[in-house]
């Protein structure tokens, strides 16, 4: 199996072939992802391992050439000596299983099939999807009075760019940092806890850009291509225009659920025939993210009161989301709660739990009566380590 530090693990039958998917799923997005997609096929998968991308994040990743990251993902692949039945791609990411596929055909024949998911590629597209994530972010931080603003100057940058999507990313990761201080602010957010949220829309963007290395032309005119009747209409009906592949099946469904659809699922499995799933790949927070003020820390035996303990995880949702009340069984991405957000309720809750609390936890805790039970335990585990 490939190292955990470029691949993760969505269904592992540790036999037989492997599956390779390319995305860069992120908490609470709304878009479907390569899980959904195994879990609707279930069963049928169980002969195969599935593994996806870790996304590049970092600094050192930021300034990598896409072709680096394929050295890298295909490196593990071989090292791990499985043969690859089949190389998806979704969004921006089906620009990258070409360049995968290619490089594993160097040492496995046959190579592996190709299917892509609503292709994004070229630097309009790009450009505009770089927009749209900008506006998305922007819209969950700021007043609803500015987010309109925000969402014109943005576009301006687009406009005025001269093509080159690593120069345009690097001016809306300048334009999102100046423009979210505010929401920070309000956040009580710690520098490390910004540079995090940042470098979280700096990666994205990075991602995007780093495609543009590569032209899947030639390896995608023998791939499929399952798009969403949505993706179609964006692309004045004919998707073919542009871009030639082997097949084109269109779906009827959205761009955000074309990976969650029943017809989808049962496609892939008409072309080749795999696995299960877990859950989503969550994104950790950097290890490095501060408390705001250790000496302002509660005492955990003050959380031992469940009544208090609701009310506590309650207030910093509230303060999080600013809503004046939300429910207790409801999951924060339910409630309005994103992935820039997270970085935030983590920060919160480890003030009040008085320990650093792991964003993967705190997410397999999605509400707040769940959050409750895990400052409890984490009250109780202080207060053994106490004794």
């Amino acid at each position: 199996m490939p190292e955990a530090s470029s691949w993760d693990v969505i269904s592992d039958s540790g036999n037989g072939e492997v599956i390779l998917a390319v995305d860069f799923p992120a908490a609470g997005r709304v878009e479907a992802t390569f899980a959904d997609l195994a879990d609707s096929i279930g069963a049928r998968w169980s002969h195969y391992d599935i593994l996806q991308t870790v996304p590049p994040t970092g600094p050192g990743d930021r300034n990598a050439s896409g072709q680096e990251y394929i050295e890298r993902w295909t490196r593990e692949i071989r090292a791990a000596g499985r043969p690859v039945a089949a190389v998806l791609g979704y969004c921006a990411g089906a620009v990258y299983t070409a360049a995968i596929a290619d490089e594993i055909g160097r040492w496995q024949q046959p190579a592996p099939q190709v299917i892509v998911f609503d292709p994004q590629v070229g630097d309009g597209p790009l450009s505009e999807e770089m927009y749209r994530e900008m506006y998305r972010v922007l819209g969950s931080l700021l007043p609803a009075g500015k987010v309109e603003d925000a969402k014109q100057k943005a576009a301006d940058l687009v406009v005025a760019g001269d093509g080159d999507l690593f120069d345009l990313a690097d001016a809306l990761t300048g334009f999102f940092r100046e423009t979210a201080t505010p929401a920070f602010d309000r956040l009580s957010l710690s520098e490390a806890g910004r540079t995090h949220v940042v470098g979280l829309f700096q990666d994205y963007l990075s991602w995007l850009s780093a495609t543009t290395y590569f032209d899947p032309s030639r390896t995608w005119k023998s791939a499929w291509a399952i798009l969403s009747t949505e993706h179609v209409a964006n692309a004045g009906g004919n998707p073919a225009t542009t871009t030639e592949f082997g097949r084109i099946i269109t779906i009827d469904t959205t761009h955000a659920g074309v990976l969650r659809s029943e017809s989808t699922a049962q496609k892939v499995f008409e072309q080749i025939i795999p696995g299960s799933s877990t859950e989503e790949r969550v994104p950790e927070s950097s290890a490095t993210i501060a408390l705001n003020d250790p000496a302002a820390l509660k005492d955990p035996a003050a959380l031992n009161d469940p009544a208090a303990r609701l009310e506590t995880v309650r207030s910093i949702w509230c303060d999080v989301l600013d809503v004046n009340d939300v429910e207790d069984d409801v999951a924060f991405f339910d409630a309005g709660g994103n992935s820039m957000l997270v970085v935030a309720l983590v920060e919160k809750l480890s003030d009040a739990s008085g320990r650093m609390l792991k964003t993967r936890d705190v997410l397999r805790a999605p509400s707040i009566k769940a959050q409750a039970e895990l400052l409890a335990q984490q009250a109780s585990g202080s207060a053994q380590n106490a004794q």
